[in-house]
């Protein structure tokens, strides 16, 4: 939820990960970020996160409010910050580049339970109430 408007976003669940990070082309569409300021580093609300292979990136802090739908259509909603990436820097032409997804970290975990099923395959987040 951003205000009244509902937006959606797919996130990966990293249990590995300390916070939940938006990444920056979602951050674009979603909240705005990055439309009037590119330039992170002058920044006074960017963190220094890093991660998978001691890679850094930098990240703007925004508090949003979260909303979670369960099967039986019931809503659950808290404001959080969460980290939104900076801008990826296209490589050159001829070279790939893998592009992270957005992460649901502990922070935001810590409210649910998670169950991991193998058969049937299946991953449920269980709110702690």
């Amino acid at each position: 939820m951003l205000g009244r408007q509902r937006l959606e976003h797919s996130f990966m669940i990293d249990t590995g990960a300390d916070y939940t990070i938006l990444q920056s082309e979602a951050g674009r569409v979603l909240l705005g970020v990055w439309d009037e300021d590119p330039q992170i580093n002058q920044r006074r609300d960017a963190v220094s996160v890093t991660g998978l292979g001691n890679a850094t990136l930098r990240c703007l802090v925004q508090r949003v409010g979260l909303g979670f739908t369960d099967a039986d259509g019931e809503a659950y909603h808290f404001a959080q910050p969460i980290l939104v990436a900076e801008p990826v820097r296209r490589l050159r032409r001829g070279q790939s580049y893998w592009e992270m997804p957005s992460l649901l970290g502990r922070d935001v975990l810590q409210h649910f339970e998670l169950n991991l099923s193998y058969d049937p395959l299946s991953v449920s987040l269980i709110l702690n109430r």
